[in-house]
């Protein structure tokens, strides 16, 4: 129990730091405080995990007490520099709507957390957790990429298991109670930061996406899970909603925040990635250039951080092999293509998955396509579109086979653009925005 107890402590603590961190950038910026407060887990935790992994470069082990005292010391000076702001944040008026659903969501996530509260799937396990505990035991770090750990792929970024080493470096021991709020929490604000990024453009936009997420069985099934895959989805709507921000208000600040978003979430998982080039790549159509800058600015730093730690490890992709997709001819590429689409619309009629999500943005889709694919907006379903025209890119030239890839992990990298829809569809749609 107090070992929990702890582990919630330290992710109060990296919460903290992310709330200050971004409210003193934002200092003359507009920041409605419900938007800041479900940012700043996500901004806290990156901070987190980029202060333990160059312990872990620079010393090859993480000390507790160094690690803590970097902590503390840097949210002393960030809570100095946050008293020193001379706007404060924007007061919540969601209502008692918005958080009574937010408390159903928690209720719901609690509920079905609880039946598997270690996590379900092996990758939990073989991929996350055991480096964590590598980090957390071994002298040497680098022995999670070792020959025969293989299985956890070690290509993947360490956002994940760094998280749970700092729950566990604060507890001072292991505890099992650190992936569960870790996924409760991440899950937990990525609702919050739909609805709230949703109240500004009224009330029942807010209503209506934070109810149409928690009732999406895969949402709240893959929330629980403890996957890697609800994290990079809150990194991707952090970005998503921030550039809102920045292009509604023309403000490059905000801009810059969502660069930040998006480079962090290529230390989460590979797919970050190829979403910060989706991510440009739409903006470079259909915004102004000062944002697409503002934006790389942003993000180059953390984006930087991931390729310094993919060059420090230089550690293959399991997915694409060179020689593999040398021998690849364009009919096969065709052929895998097909495979694709044919296991994409077999997922999409999973009711018992999605329920009804994906007829329901088809029909918005369809019906309101005026009002809700305007230019200003257009953006958003781009990034979508262009990020999952990369993962059927991966799967048609990957050397491993497709038909297995596809019914392992298609239905997760859905859900990973999935809370970035709920928001466009659900905050354009007519009929749900208030009068």
């Amino acid at each position: 129990m107090t070992a929990g107890f702890l582990a919630m402590m330290s992710y109060l603590v990296s919460g903290a730091i992310g709330f200050c961190a971004l409210r003193v950038f934002l200092k003359n910026s507009r920041c409605p405080g419900s938007l800041l407060l479900f940012l700043a887990p996500g901004a806290g935790l990156f901070i987190s995990s980029f202060l333990l992994y160059f312990d872990l470069y620079f010393f090859h082990r993480i000390s507790r007490e160094l690690a803590i005292a970097a902590h503390l010391f840097l949210l002393v000076m960030l809570w100095g520099a946050y008293r020193n702001t001379k706007r404060e944040p924007a007061a919540m008026k969601e209502g008692v709507v918005f958080f009574a659903i937010l408390s159903a969501a928690a209720l719901l996530l609690l509920a079905v957390m609880l039946k598997s509260p270690f996590g379900t799937g092996l990758d939990v396990w073989a991929i996350w957790k055991i480096k964590a505990r590598f980090i957390y035991h071994a002298a040497d770090w680098r022995a999670i990429f070792a020959p025969g750990l293989r299985f956890s792929h070690p290509d993947y970024p360490l956002f994940y298991p760094l998280a749970l080493v700092w729950a566990w470096l604060f507890a001072g021991r292991e505890t099992a109670a650190a992936a569960f709020l870790l996924a409760f929490m991440m899950t937990l604000c990525l609702v919050g930061l739909v609805m709230a990024a949703a109240a500004r453009y009224g009330r029942r936009s807010a209503w209506v996406s934070g109810l149409f997420l928690i009732s999406i069985p895969h949402f709240i099934g893959m929330g629980g899970s403890q996957y890697a895959d609800i994290p990079v989805a809150y990194f991707f709507t952090a970005a998503i909603v921030s550039m809102d921000m920045a292009l509604c208000g023309e403000d490059a600040r905000w801009a810059m925040v969502s660069g930040a978003f998006a480079g962090m979430s290529g230390f989460v998982k590979n797919e970050g990635l190829l979403f910060f080039a989706a991510f440009c790549l739409s903006l470079a159509l259909f915004t102004e250039r000062r944002f697409l800058f503002a934006m790389a600015k942003g993000g180059l730093l953390f984006l930087a951080f991931t390729v310094f730690f993919k060059l420090s490890t230089f550690s293959p992709n399991h997915m694409l092999r060179p020689e593999a997709i040398s021998r690849l001819t364009a009919e096969e590429i065709l052929s895998r293509l097909g495979t694709v689409f044919s296991f994409f619309a077999a997922e999409i009629r999973k009711e018992n998955s999605w329920a009804y999500a994906w007829p329901v943005f088809g029909v918005l889709a369809v019906f309101f396509r005026r009002e809700i694919f305007g230019r200003d907006k257009i953006w958003i379903p781009l990034t979508v579109f262009f990020l999952n025209a990369g993962y059927a890119g991966v799967y048609c030239l990957t050397a491993l086979n497709l038909p297995t890839q596809l019914a392992v992990s298609l239905d997760r990298l859905m859900i990973q653009s999935f809370p970035v829809l709920t928001y466009f569809f659900l905050t354009r749609a007519p009929f749900v925005r208030d009068a």
